[in-house]
């Protein structure tokens, strides 16, 4: 199906949404908050010894990135400083769905199957400007490991039990 717009008409007020490859797309435009996306790695799901590589399309996120050793501890201090700012979120993993097929309601926490190898986790924090808001969790020196983005896909990360 070609790319197009669908125009229509509702109380004398024209309006019109494109679609791509036959898909209905219309962007949010009024400020809904900040949105934090986080790569992950799901050890729990994984078998004894096994080895995961980052996929090279991950290179386009930045000149670095970290490799959080001790994600309970890092989660416990971005909850800690929410609570101590009264910050209302809501955290969940990205469903990837195959938007060719999909029909339904989309929200934050959905891309397209296109982007599974981002295997995002997202906070949504709630607020009523799009300005981007700092939290001050403290240092994470002894949580992460910085990396040069051109390394990514030297790294092996292995689950060991």
């Amino acid at each position: 199906i070609p790319d197009g717009t669908v125009s229509f008409e509702i109380d004398d007020q024209k309006s019109s949404i494109a679609y791509k490859n036959g898909m209905l797309k219309q962007s949010i435009t009024n400020p809904i908050g900040n949105l934090y996306c986080l790569f992950k790695i799901e050890l729990s799901k994984a078998p004894a010894n096994h080895t995961f590589k980052l996929d090279p399309k991950l290179k386009q996120f930045g000149s670095h990135f970290l490799i959080i050793r001790d994600s309970k501890e890092f989660t416990r201090r971005i909850l800690k400083t929410f609570r101590e700012e009264n910050v209302e979120f809501r955290s969940k993993n990205v469903i990837y769905e195959d938007y060719s097929k999909y029909s339904g309601t989309k929200d934050l926490f959905m891309k397209d199957k296109h982007y599974e190898y981002q295997q995002e986790i997202r906070i949504h924090i709630f607020g009523d400007t799009d300005e981007a808001r700092c939290f001050k969790i403290g240092s994470i020196r002894d949580l992460a490991l910085k990396y040069e983005t051109a390394e990514l896909e030297n790294i092996r990360l292995t689950k060991r039990e």
